[in-house]
This record gives structure tokens, C-alpha cells and sequence, in this order.
């Protein structure tokens, strides 16, 4: 299958430390050259949180990447182990199970049934330890390297007892230290030293502790390379410029990273991912000041070599410079038109991607979840089925795919219609806020920019809270705005309620008094005269004990459709138990006499063809005035009431039948 691309997977942890760093700057060189498409993971240590210090609080959320690691739209995946769980066991034995059958190449470990790339860790360091005993005459060495259940640890501690032995050296338990593999190592280190006045050299497990052996050995007054030896491995840049300069094991990580893509591609080739093969990356060791005074010669001849690599570092570094102050400058304006996000979803996801352009980016893909999903230490991460593609840039025009081709199977993240025709190496970087999850960025960063990835997680992190709390609160406002219409329409509907005499249909005391105001100016504005009426049900108790209450209804309800057929265009309420007042233009009605008259007429006619056996008559007293400023409600209601008191005595004899 010559030719064919494949897409490599690799899961390392910690991408800004220098050992996965240089891995990944190998695996990047020998996947271009291969045309291979790879797909760096940056995840955390799974074994080392500390929950109380505010940066790694919540770190523990970038090994969420491993699932999208565990996807079969990977080829293979080169898995390095040792910086992802460095301590138990079983954590390792879980993280390469959950790969099932997608193939494995594990970098700088060895676990049964899987095919390796690793340190040849004996041959330089045992140069390194032989030169301590036999040339500088050391006699009590101790180490402090990583935990044992990382392979290299162990094999440097393995190398370590063997040198010793081979001198009929005691191997003295006191004087091995397994701790951490960088700054975390410091306390123990700490008390190493202190508990083993006697030591005359000290073999660190890797650069990064003998860095911190360095600094506590200084703060004791102790000198190394006169009153006690250090030897390094890795070799990490930065060892020669130590003062003074480090001794180390000159271990390629560049070559570990660059061997397992040669290795993946080889075996994908040719069809050899059931043989299980070990590769081993050569080291040798580099004689430094810090070993001490018996090996001048050697010393001499490296610091030439070193002078020689720091000129070409310098010319590098003079490069990096100008490099660094453009992507600084970069990711100054990503940050600052992150803080330009529209309240439009789509806009704030082209803005996104825009904004990766000006920090040099020419290919990533904007993956979401559909909600953002809590996610807490403990957990167990369960990958989504589908992810949401939001927006793609393909060699620096952003866009949106539509709608419709948005939702994308979790198996295809890899290998989806909009990916790019040309090869590309793109890192995975988390998307989450806190203890939310929101996805992930793919994103062709480059190696030079590396370092730069937890700062996109945190601003594209930041970009997509914005964004998730924009449509929430668009959401919220539209639902508040139906809620304050449903509440308007249910108010209006409850005033109309409120606001009517449930018996009658008409106006209750309430409703009548909250209008009247209104009519009256609604007739002064016209100039009209108002006509107010006041009247009162004659023998409503007597209809009520003699005929019952619903009777008693009848004849209220009698009066309330009387009133409003003589007063026609009228405001008419029942502002008492057999009290209504009427509103009316004086325009619109009769006279008063010819008023009463009709009011008595209809309500005797309601009763006749209603067949009942009682008299229904009303008392009413009508005051009329023209609405202006001097009409006021209050007099009005005074006028009719002193008129209806005079009516009430001439109101004729209550007649009824029997029941």
C-alpha cells in the first residue's frame, strides 16, 4: 500500500517539559517526511494532581483526550507512557486496555505483547557510574531517579546496582531515592540529602532532578564537581549552561519520537502490526565539570564541543527571538479579538477561527459538544457518540459548515469531508472551563509554537464560555419575553375578571370606578354633558325570603340588562349588593321622566314573559352635569344618591304571587 497517508495518533503528556517536547519534535520531523498525517494528544499525568494549587486544579480535564485517542479512525497510536502515569500500575494497565484492538507503539516503556521504542539506558550511564568509582574515586554514590514502574527508572536503577556490584560496592537502600521525575522531586530530594551527610556523588534519574540536586546542594554550601559529583541523563538543553557545567547521558528524545513514526509507518506498510518488536535508541555519555577532576582530558574535548553547539544556538536562538516576538505579537491580537465576540454563535465561531490566522495557524477544526457536560475528578469520562464540527479553516479561510453537516460521528474526527487534501500535524488542545467540558480545537500549531498550547486552551476555552453564555442568556431573554407576554395576556385577562360583576356581566364597584374617570375626560375633551345614575333594586330581601336567591339572581341580572339597553354607549356597574350606577352621555337618553319610565317598563316586561309572580322595579335618581374640570365623580355620586333617597320613598308596592 505504498503511498497511502496514514493518520498517527500521539498521546504524550506535558508538551511544554523537554523530554515529550523533543519527542514530539521528532515525530513531527519523520511524519512530514513520511507524508503522514499525525495527531498529537497533549494530556496530563494522571497520578500527580494537586487539587489545592490553583493551577492543577483542574487539570486533570485534558485526559479527556485519551478517548479521542481510542477512536478507530486512527491508524495507530504511539503512547508514551512514562509521562502519562508514572506511578501505578494499574492506571497503565487501564489506559492501554481502553485502546482495545486499535494497534500501540509505546515510547520509552516496555509492556508484554506490545512493540517499543526506548532508551538503550545501560551503555551510557554505566560509562557515567564507571567513571565516578574508578576515576573519581567515589565510593558512597547514591541515586534519585523516578518510581520503578516506569521502565527507564527502573532500568537506570537497574544499571545503578550492577555498576556497584562489578566494584564490590554495597548496595545500600538507604541510599536510593525514587520520587518524582521534575520539580515535584524537591522534597524528597531534600531530605535525601540531608539524611546521607556522606555522600560523595549523586546519580539523578534524569536532568530535571539533578537540575533541583543542583539548587539544594548550593543552599547546603556543598560545591559539586569538587565536594560531591552529580551525573545527569537526557542531556536536556540548558545542562551545559548549569554551573557547574552537568555531566549526562546523552538520550535522544528526538530520536525516540522520530524512530516510533518510522516504526508505525513501517509496520502499517507492510502489514507487521502482529510482531511484537523492541527498538532502542543509543545514548553515551558526556563528561562535565559536575563529574569532577579526573577525567580533564574528556572534559576538555566536550567543552569544545559544547563552545561549538552554543554558536550554532546562538545563530538558532537569534532566529527563535524574532520568531517569538511575531507569535507574541500573534497571540496578543488572538487574545484581544477574543474579547470581540458577537452575541451570533456562527459570527463568534468565524471570529474564532479568523483570530487563529493572525496567530499563524492555517488549518484547525472547532469541535463542541451539544451542551457543556460536567466533569469532576473521580469520573469516569464518557466520549459523546457525536461531536458538533462549529467551524473549520483550511489553509486560512474560515467558515462554517451548514447546519446540516455539523453533527459528526465521533469515528470520523479524523477523516471528515472538510479535512484538508494535504498533510498536516495537529495537536488536540482541551476546551473547558472549571470542571466543564466543552471539546476540543484541532489545530496544525507547529512545534515552534508548542509551548503555546495551554495558552489557546485557555483563551479558545474562554472564547467558547462566551459564546455558551450568550445563547443562554439569548435563550433566557426570549423565554422572559414570552413569559411577560403570557403574564400580560393573563393580567388583562385577570383585570377583564377582577374588573366585572361575575352575576350581571357588567362592571363590578372596582372596574366601574377604575373607568369612570376615563370616560368622563374621554367627554369633556368633546365638550358633552354627563349623566350620572344612581339606583337601587326595590325588595330584593323580600324576592330573596319569599322566592328564593336565584330568583333574587333573576331580577339583579333583569336590572343590569335594563340599564344597559336605556343608557345605550353607557358605563354601567353593580357597585353594591342591589346598588348600580350608570355613565352616560347626555346625548345618547331621553329625559328623566321618560328614563324611569322605560326602566320600569322593560323590567315589568323581563318578569311578565319570564312568567314570574313577583314585581320587579327599580329607584333611580340621575344627576346630569357637563364633564369638565368642575365635574367631579365624587359630587355626582353625592347629587344621585340625595335624588335616589327622594325616589326610594315614592317607590311603588312590592307585589307578589305565590311561589
Amino acid at each position: 500500500m505504498a503511498g497511502k497517508r496514514y493518520n498517527i495518533g500521539l498521546v504524550t503528556g506535558n508538551v511544554e517539559d523537554d523530554f515529550p517536547n523533543q519527542i514530539c519534535e521528532g515525530a513531527i520531523q519523520a511524519a512530514a517526511e513520511l507524508d503522514d498525517n499525525l495527531f498529537i494528544m497533549p494530556v496530563k499525568y494522571f497520578d500527580r494532581y494537586d487539587f489545592t494549587d490553583p493551577l492543577q486544579k483542574y487539570e486533570y480535564q485534558y485526559n479527556t483526550l485519551i478517548s479521542y485517542a481510542q477512536v478507530h479512525s486512527l491508524d495507530i497510536v504511539l503512547l508514551c507512557l512514562g509521562n502519562i502515569s508514572a506511578i501505578h500500575e494499574t492506571r497503565s494497565a487501564e489506559i492501554i486496555n481502553g485502546f482495545g484492538d486499535i494497534p500501540i507503539i509505546l515510547i520509552a516503556s516496555e509492556q508484554d505483547g506490545y512493540s517499543s521504542v526506548c532508551y538503550a539506558n545501560e551503555a551510557g550511564l554505566t560509562e557515567g557510574i564507571e567513571a565516578l568509582v574508578t576515576r573519581e574515586n567515589r565510593e558512597h554514590i547514591g541515586i534519585i531517579t523516578g518510581y520503578t514502574t516506569n521502565k527507564d527508572s527502573y532500568e537506570r536503577l537497574e544499571t545503578y546496582k550492577k555498576v556497584l556490584q562489578a566494584h564490590n560496592l554495597p548496595i545500600d537502600e538507604s541510599l536510593i531515592c525514587c520520587t518524582y521525575f521534575d520539580e515535584k522531586c524537591r522534597a524528597d530530594a531534600a531530605a535525601f540529602i540531608d539524611s546521607n551527610p556522606d555522600l560523595d556523588a549523586i546519580v539523578c534519574g534524569n536532568d530535571a532532578i539533578a537540575a533541583v540536586v543542583y539548587d539544594l546542594l548550593q543552599k547546603r554550601g556543598i560545591l559539586v564537581g569538587k565536594d560531591i559529583s552529580v551525573i545527569g541523563f537526557d542531556d536536556i538543553p540548558g545542562s551545559k549552561y548549569l554551573t557547574p557545567p552537568l555531566a549526562s547521558v546523552k538520550a535522544s528524545a528526538y530520536d525516540l519520537g522520530s524512530r516510533a513514526v518510522m516504526q508505525a509507518h513501517r509496520k502499517l506498510l507492510t502489514g507487521t502490526m502482529g510482531q511484537v518488536e523492541q527498538f532502542r535508541v543509543s545514548t553515551k555519555f558526556l563528561y562535565r565539570s559536575s563529574l569532577g577532576s579526573g577525567c580533564e582530558e574528556e572534559i576538555k574535548l566536550q567543552n569544545l564541543l559544547d563552545e561549538q553547539d552554543k554558536l550554532i544556538e546562538n545563530v538558532q536562538q537569534a532566529e527563535n527571538s524574532r520568531k517569538l516576538i511575531m507569535t507574541n505579537h500573534n497571540m496578543n491580537v488572538f487574545s484581544r479579538d477574543m474579547l470581540m465576540l458577537a452575541d451570533d454563535s456562527d459570527d463568534s465561531y468565524l471570529c474564532i477561527m479568523n483570530s487563529l490566522t493572525e496567530a499563524g495557524i492555517k488549518n484547525s477544526f472547532l469541535f463542541t459538544l451539544k451542551e457543556p457536560v460536567a466533569f469532576h475528578p473521580g469520573d469516569n469520562w464518557i466520549q459523546p457518540n457525536q461531536i458538533y464540527l462549529r467551524a473549520c479553516l483550511n489553509d486560512g479561510r474560515a467558515f462554517v459548515p451548514r447546519k446540516t453537516a455539523q453533527l459528526i460521528n465521533i469515528q470520523n474526527i479524523y477523516d471528515h469531508p472538510h479535512m484538508s487534501d494535504t498533510r498536516n500535524t495537529y495537536v488536540m488542545i482541551d476546551l473547558y472551563s472549571r470542571d466543564l467540558q466543552y471539546g476540543f480545537l484541532l489545530c496544525d500549531i507547529g512545534y515552534d509554537n508548542l509551548h503555546y498550547v495551554e495558552y489557546l486552551c485557555y483563551q479558545v476555552s474562554i472564547a467558547i464560555k462566551f459564546i455558551y453564555m450568550f445563547a443562554k442568556q439569548h435563550t433566557l431573554l426570549l423565554e422572559k419575553d414570552e413569559m411577560l407576554q403570557r403574564l400580560q395576556k393573563e393580567n388583562l385577562q385577570l383585570d377583564s375578571i377582577s374588573g366585572k360583576d361575575e352575576l350581571t356581566g357588567i362592571l363590578n364597584r372596582r372596574g366601574f370606578y377604575k373607568k369612570a374617570d376615563a370616560f368622563i375626560e374621554s367627554a369633556a375633551e368633546t365638550g358633552q354633558s354627563v349623566v350620572f345614575a344612581y339606583a337601587d333594586l326595590n325588595y330584593l330581601k323580600q324576592i330573596n325570603d319569599i322566592h328564593g336567591h336565584a330568583e333574587g339572581d333573576f331580577a339583579l341580572t333583569s336590572c343590569a340588562t335594563v340599564l344597559e339597553e336605556v343608557f345605550p354607549g353607557s358605563l354601567t356597574g353593580r357597585i353594591g349588593g342591589d346598588e348600580f350606577a350608570v355613565l352616560a352621555l347626555h346625548q345618547n337618553i331621553s329625559t328623566e321622566a321618560d328614563l324611569k319610565k322605560q326602566i320600569n317598563q322593560k323590567l315589568a316586561e323581563c318578569a311578565e314573559k319570564a312568567g314570574k309572580p313577583y314585581s320587579v322595579t327599580l329607584s333611580v335618581g340621575i344627576y346630569m352635569q357637563p364633564a369638565n374640570s368642575r365635574f367631579l365623580l365624587k359630587d355626582a355620586i353625592e347629587a344621585a344618591d340625595a335624588l335616589l333617597y327622594e325616589e326610594k320613598k315614592k317607590k311603588p308596592p312590592f307585589v307578589t304571587g305565590k311561589p
